[in-house]
């Protein structure tokens, strides 16, 4: 009996019911389960073995949810993108995006950018962490490390857990965090480690999020290779909270959600990886601004200028059309504008880390909720 065929037996099992009490029964019930289709079926040219297979491992993706995934290897040679890239929007605020958790250097440099030790000299009044679209979703034994640049020292962050209840638990790092006001984007494809990491530090109330909804998928994959060369992906540890409460399956709920179309998530994604962000939140039209000398002479510049334009895209559509439209970052925007309230009403926002209390006992499976010991998160906006 092969690995993918025992896969293949339990999922049977599993979608079809469930007849049995032990793994020995689970294993032959789901043989029979298989051998009674193949024998009285009344169209047996509706399937064959790779087909009864697929439908198997459908029925038990559609039970585990993001607990097991199908993957087909790709043969195209992997993307190359830097770990690290950071860059001063508005010569003030820090922007910061990780690619991997295990990069020495990319850590290091994150590290220096936050202390201002950067060949800018200049030290930033608030720092963005862009998590969107992470590579290295393994790495959940060096959240600690990234999180400790940004937490104090000892404080629980979270614990992995395996079927057998082997817990193996982490905390913040000895080291000299940077306390500003911060903010983590995050989207679809933030998925695993960075999950955690953007937990802890809502958790810890150390931060705002940012974006749409995580993954779902805070564990660690074991992957078993089936015989057409397609791997399956199989939850084996699972995060918990620093409560002891679980995060699987639930994705990270942003504070604030900033949602774009398909089309806007296309453009911007290459636009995110070519750099120079600063071109990804500034206005692209350039207006006279109101001013009291127009004031007092009746004009207003702004007004005039948009009926320019409206006439100029009226006159000329199929030009209008021929412009590269630059896309915006909406979500980096949300975080911007946060930073720039409280940088104008010179708020200095102070840290408290929070004391977390275990409730495991007591926490339900699919409980998304943040710990006792808090407040409940702010309410979720849309820009």
């Amino acid at each position: 009996m092969n690995v993918a065929r025992s896969i293949c037996w339990l999922a049977a099992l599993m979608t079809l019911g469930g007849l049995a009490a032990s793994a020995a029964d689970s294993s032959k019930a789901g043989q029979e389960i298989l051998d009674a289709v193949k024998s009285h079926y009344v169209d047996p040219a509706a399937w064959s073995d790779g087909q009864l297979n697929d439908a198997i491992l459908a029925g038990l993706s559609q039970k585990l949810g993001p607990g097991i995934e199908v993957v087909v290897p790709s043969d195209a040679p992997a993307v190359q993108r830097a770990p690290f890239y950071s860059e001063v929007l508005e010569e003030q605020f820090l922007y910061a995006r990780l690619r991997s958790f295990s990069d020495p250097a990319a850590l290091a440099s994150l590290g220096s950018r936050l202390s201002g030790e950067s060949a800018s000299k200049k030290r930033p009044v608030a720092v963005v962490l862009d998590l969107r679209d992470f590579e290295d979703h393994k790495s959940f034994d060096k959240v600690p490390a990234v999180a400790s640049l940004f937490l104090p020292a000892d404080q629980k962050l979270f614990s992995m857990i395996n079927k057998t209840g082997k817990k193996e638990e982490y905390k913040s790092l000895t080291g000299e965090p940077s306390l500003l006001p911060l903010a983590v984007l995050v989207n679809r494809g933030t998925e695993g480690s960075p999950e955690v990491l953007a937990w802890c530090i809502r958790e810890q109330r150390r931060g705002i999020v940012v974006g749409v909804p995580t993954a779902g998928k805070p564990v660690a994959y074991t992957e078993v290779s089936l015989p057409d060369g397609r791997l399956v992906r199989v939850a084996s540890k699972k995060a918990l909270k620093a409560d002891g409460s679980p995060l699987f399956p639930n994705p990270i709920k942003p504070d604030i959600t900033v949602t774009l179309s398909p089309e806007e998530e296309a453009a911007l994604t290459p636009a995110i990886e070519a750099g120079a962000m600063a071109d990804l939140v500034k206005e692209h039209h350039s207006y006279s601004r109101q001013n009291e000398a127009a004031l007092v002479r009746g004009e207003n510049p702004e007004i005039d200028a948009y009926r320019e334009e409206m006439e100029s895209k009226k006159k000329s559509p199929g030009e209008e059309q021929k412009k590269t439209t630059i896309p915006r970052d909406e979500a980096l925007l949300a975080a911007l504008d946060i930073f720039r309230a409280i940088t104008a009403l010179e708020i200095k926002p102070v840290y408290r880390p929070v004391q977390v209390e275990n409730r495991s006992a007591q926490a339900t499976p699919n409980d998304p909720s943040p710990s006792a010991t808090q407040t409940e998160a702010p309410d979720t906006h849309h820009r």
